[in-house]
C-alpha cells in the first residue's frame, strides 16, 4: 500500500523551522485520528502541538521509545507510532485496544513505512 506523507504542523518561516519540530503524517494516521473519541483526539492534538513547539517529551507515560528508533505517543488505550527524521517527527499509524505483546508488530509496520518514507524523500530531493 503506498503511503502519502504530508506536513501536519508546518512552519513556513525558515528560522522557526530550525527551532521547532515538524509533524508529518500518513493518511492512515488521519483516518485513525478521526476514529478516536473526541477527548482522546483532543489529547493527541495537544501532544503533537506541544511536541512541535517544545520538542519531544521526556515522560515515558506520554511518549515512549519502544526500540529500533520507533516511538509511540500514548493516551489511555490508544497509540500513535512514529519515528524521527532530524527535526521531523513522522507519524506512521495508530492502534487502539489491548496492547499486550504488540510492540514487535508495530515496530515492523513502522520500519516498513519508514523505508517507504525514505524512498519518497529521496525522490523529492531530485
Amino acid at each position: 500500500m503506498p503511503y502519502v506523507f504530508r506536513r501536519l504542523y508546518p512552519y513556513r518561516d525558515k528560522d522557526a523551522a530550525k527551532s521547532f519540530y515538524e509533524i508529518w503524517v500518513t493518511r492512515q494516521v488521519m483516518k485513525f485520528a478521526r476514529s478516536l473519541d473526541a477527548e482522546v483526539h483532543r489529547r493527541f492534538v495537544g501532544l503533537l502541538v506541544k511536541t512541535a513547539n517544545e520538542g519531544k517529551f521526556r515522560n515515558d507515560e506520554i511518549y515512549n521509545n519502544i526500540g529500533d528508533d520507533v516511538s509511540e505517543f500514548k493516551y489511555r488505550n490508544a497509540r500513535i507510532y512514529s519515528f524521527d527524521d532530524g527535526r521531523r517527527v513522522v507519524l506512521t499509524h495508530g492502534y487502539e485496544g489491548k496492547h499486550r505483546n504488540r510492540a514487535s508488530k508495530e515496530k515492523e509496520t513502522t520500519k516498513k513505512i519508514k523505508n517507504e518514507y525514505m524512498e519518497w524523500k529521496r525522490g523529492r530531493s531530485k
